[in-house]
């Protein structure tokens, strides 16, 4: 679509047409920059997979429509021309000589506007907008001159008082829209230098009817030396001084660029379109014409990939326990963030996560792999909830599971399931008895608060991983199958000391299913030396909508 519109642009002459208006290297010459700046917009839209010319034009009439347009270029003050632009747009600048335009009660709200002119949409009758507590701009205070209103049904009771709070919450947004239009004057009339003039009309363009802006009656009467003319009511029958009638310049829009030679044009674009029509059959030794075809072919192929509203995304043949819980929770989450991997931001849950585990593994007397002074982070300023590290740890020594000694911790597997490798650490595996194949339970330690619902469903196929891991471990130690269902698996929340153990987990097939791959017939044993083999080169894809 760039390119189309760059055809067209050039086609029609519109970047001449612009910067033949003014010498673009004059003192702050807009030149070409609101036509760069539609330019940009076009190029970005293109980028989303499956736009199209149509949906473009919609975005623009979307745009129109609902945002007042789309955003012009930066304009920069001119000292020798006038200049139109909106009060938004001209907040920060300043010019010598101010018009503003339309100072009545209908362009700025004020406590005269009618009410069908003062329509301030709220979250109460309008679907889709959003109370300002979800904002993020709500006000702190009663009173407070910044943010939106916000609802208060703290001392309702009734259906009648809450209509009342509806009622006076709505108010409270009309309160604020005449608030915001009396700023909105002020920046217009500041934008003065040396000479500002107000102007206001009765009717306007769509026959309706208008009174004069407060603010500017205000100004009248506050300084009415500085009135030229003033119309109402009192003076129905004083003359008006009429405007000269000036007659527009004309001209034909867009320029004939081919001039004289458009009938030579004409006449070889019809040649081109009978050819088309009576093309030669190609020939099979033609190496031109099957290089042309395979070019054009894998062209094609090209765009129709980029335009593609749906992408097929490998999915790697080595994987995580995490990649295969964020599987279960949302596929298409884990495909986008797959396909385009991004950074986690760093956050203090996660850094807290790690230094309890980090201790837990030192109480139970277990060796790191690093010491403590080649951990990243090390030397490093301490937690700023250092505090409730603390109380983590104090929680973790009052539950039942400070006074038994796990066999294993920060326990590694690399294991097969469905033809894939999974990998990851068991933070704990207690065992009871003297049975070795039975009473073996693998803990995993939470720093956060229970799931509920999906999530959890989604949780609980992390222990599923960890007990077909820690089978096939028993399974390649004691020389025989040990069967994963006589592996029991937990979440311990250390904060509000609860242990959650799923009555049933998944087992290898249903993992294996999950992953959308056929399972092995065979179960492949851990590898004691090295990585484990997948069973099958199968690829597996996973889908994701761009649309």
């Amino acid at each position: 679509m760039p390119d189309l519109f760059a055809d067209i642009e050039r086609v029609l002459g519109i970047r001449t047409e612009v910067l033949a208006r003014e010498n673009p290297q004059a003192d702050g010459a807009a030149g070409t920059v609101h036509l760069d700046r539609f330019h940009e917009e076009v190029a970005q839209f293109s980028t989303i997979p499956g736009s199209t010319l149509a949906s473009l034009l919609d975005y623009f009439r979307l745009a129109r429509t609902h945002d007042r347009g789309l955003a012009p270029g930066e304009v920069r003050v001119k000292g020798d021309c006038v200049q139109i632009l909106t009060v938004h747009k001209a907040k920060g600048l300043e010019w010598k000589v101010v018009a503003v335009l339309h100072a009545d009660n209908v362009t700025y709200a004020d406590t005269t506007t009618p009410g069908q002119q003062l329509k301030v949409p709220t979250w109460l009758s309008d679907v889709t907008q959003i109370p300002s507590t979800l904002r993020g701009d709500a006000q702190e205070q009663e009173g407070d001159m910044v943010g939106s209103p916000v609802l208060d049904v703290s001392e309702v009771e009734d259906r009648k008082q809450f209509e009342v709070a509806m009622n006076e919450h709505k108010a409270a947004f009309k309160e604020a829209a005449i608030e915001e239009a009396s700023r909105l004057f002020y920046v217009a009339l500041t934008r003065a230098e040396k000479t500002l003039c107000v102007t206001a009309s009765e009717s306007n363009d769509k026959g309706g009817k208008a009174k004069p802006y407060s603010m500017l009656d205000l100004l009248r009467k506050r300084q009415p030396d500085s009135v030229e003319q003033w119309w109402d009511e009192s003076n129905a029958d004083a003359e008006l001084t009429e405007a000269p009638d000036v007659s527009p310049a004309t001209g034909v829009f867009p320029q004939d660029f081919l001039g004289e030679r458009r009938p030579a044009v004409e006449q070889g674009a019809e040649l081109v379109r009978r050819a088309m029509q009576q093309l030669p059959t190609p020939s099979a030794d033609n190496d031109v014409e099957a290089l042309w075809e395979e070019e054009v072919t894998a062209l094609i192929e090209e765009h129709e990939r980029t335009k593609a509203p749906v992408v097929d995304v490998p999915l790697g043949q080595e994987l995580t326990a995490s990649d295969v819980v964020s599987i279960a929770r949302n596929q298409e989450q884990y495909a986008r963030r797959l396909r385009r991997p991004v950074p986690f931001k760093p956050n203090a849950y996660a850094k807290r996560g790690t230094a309890l585990h980090q201790w837990l593994e030192d109480y139970f007397g277990a060796s790191s792999l690093l010491d403590e002074d080649e951990l990243p982070g090390f030397g490093e300023d301490e937690d700023p909830q250092g505090a409730e590290l603390e109380r983590l740890k104090k929680a973790f020594l009052a539950s039942q599971w400070a006074d038994r000694t796990p066999t294993h911790v920060e326990q590694p597997f690399e294991i097969v399931v469905g033809g894939r490798v999974l990998r990851g650490r068991m933070d704990a595996v207690f065992h009871e008895g003297d049975d070795p194949e039975a009473g073996w339970m693998v803990v995993d330690w939470k720093t956060g608060r229970p799931p509920e619902g999906q999530e959890m469903r989604a949780a609980e196929i992390q222990l599923a991983v960890y007990r077909v891991a820690w089978a096939q471990l028993l399974s390649h130690t004691l020389g025989r199958s040990v069967n994963p269902d006589a592996v029991r698996a937990a979440f311990h929340y250390i904060a509000s000391d609860r242990t959650f153990e799923p009555s049933r987990l998944p087992n290898a097939e249903e993992l294996a299913d999950l992953l959308d791959i056929k399972a092995p017939q065979q179960t492949a044993q851990p590898s004691a030396s090295g990585p484990a083999t997948p069973d099958s080169p199968q690829t597996q894809t996973q889908r994701r909508n761009d649309a």
